[in-house]
């Protein structure tokens, strides 16, 4: 960067006030950060819930399995009748 973009640069920021300087990276909006902020931390918050969920089954499986025998053994139990 040459001595004149230097000086053009600093005379804009001195005197063009429809731009802000002093936002973070570019992006002025705090909207748009809070926008950002929020994605980051679902994104988190859907990495923890996986890890802390990662291997866990449907506990009633179990529980359906007994159930499905008695209603075969009452279905057997029908049968027989007939």
């Amino acid at each position: 960067m040459n001595w004149r973009a230097i000086l053009c640069t600093e005379y804009q920021k001195k005197h063009d006030k429809s731009i802000n300087y002093n936002s973070m990276i570019g992006i002025p909006d705090p909207a748009i950060w809070a926008g950002y902020l929020l994605a980051i931390l679902s994104l988190l918050a859907c990495v923890v819930y996986g890890i802390l969920n990662w291997n866990k089954g449907n506990e009633s499986d179990f529980h359906d399995e007994e159930q499905d025998i008695r209603w075969e053994e009452k279905e057997e139990s029908i049968n027989d009748m007939i």
